[in-house]
């Protein structure tokens, strides 16, 4: 009776692949290494006119400065709520962008709902009352 030998060089292959594949997504999730500030920073940061564009995308602030903060020029905020940022900052930022010190800037516009949308609760209503009609006449037939 011969002893079988058991092949471990595929276990070992799959498991470098899958090494491979955690090592890629790891890599590639890691998120960008940039300062690390707070918003009592951010604040300073336009009131002191160093912003010189920024852009909001996902609740993420993007910033462009004019001079390094912590050897940086280009620096991302993720925002708590857009709303506490723009009800904050916005009379400072109209008063910079008249005066020239923010050359530009991009806010997405908000979310608006399809127009297919405002028709949902009527189409219900419309639905339950030809079911009460529908259930009405059929109890009425016997």
């Amino acid at each position: 009776m011969q002893l079988k030998r058991k092949n471990y060089g595929n276990i070992g292959f799959y498991v470098l692949i899958f090494i491979i594949l955690l090592s890629t997504v790891l890599i590639l999730l890691n998120p960008t290494q940039s300062a690390s500030i707070s918003y009592k920073e951010v604040r300073d940061l336009f009131k002191e006119g160093q912003v010189k564009y920024f852009a909001i995308e996902d609740n993420v602030l993007y910033m462009e400065l004019y001079e390094p903060y912590e050897d940086m020029t280009f620096i991302s905020y993720e925002l708590a709520y857009f709303d506490l940022f723009y009800y904050d900052l916005w009379d400072l930022i109209e008063e910079q962008d008249e005066a020239g010190i923010i050359e530009d800037f991009d806010i997405p516009p908000a979310y608006e709902t399809p127009w297919w949308v405002m028709f949902i609760p009527y189409l219900l209503i419309g639905v339950l009352i030809l079911g009460l009609w529908f259930f009405m006449m059929n109890r009425s037939q016997g």
